[in-house]
């Protein structure tokens, strides 16, 4: 429905891609070589990734997110979380709620 996807390898190329494009929800997975999901979610937050990205929206995807780890549950790094294996409804449920949520907060 007039999405496209971008696949990033590492949390750095995620941050590089961040800022040289414009997209408009994140899915990023936890578990990353070189740059690991959290610290690129933090980076983003930080500004790391252009000022107007600070907000985008970031869906966590983790074998733990249902561990209680405070880290994913933190809603000022990432918006949402879905725990592996994903099922293909709750995610594109999750991708379209945070979506429209995001959009709502920055229409004027």
């Amino acid at each position: 429905n007039g999405h496209h996807v971008t696949e990033a390898q590492n949390g750095e190329e995620v941050i590089t891609l961040l800022s040289n494009g414009q997209f408009d929800c994140i899915l990023m997975d936890i578990e990353m070589p070189v740059m690991d999901g959290l610290k690129s979610s933090i980076l983003i937050r930080q500004g790391q990734a252009g000022e107007k990205n600070r907000d985008i929206p970031i869906i966590a995807l983790s074998v733990y997110a249902d561990t209680g780890d405070t880290a994913l549950q933190d809603r000022s790094v990432l918006t949402d979380f879905i725990r592996k294996p994903v099922n293909v409804k709750t995610l594109l449920n999750t991708i379209g709620d945070n979506i429209t949520r995001a959009r709502a907060c920055a229409a004027p």
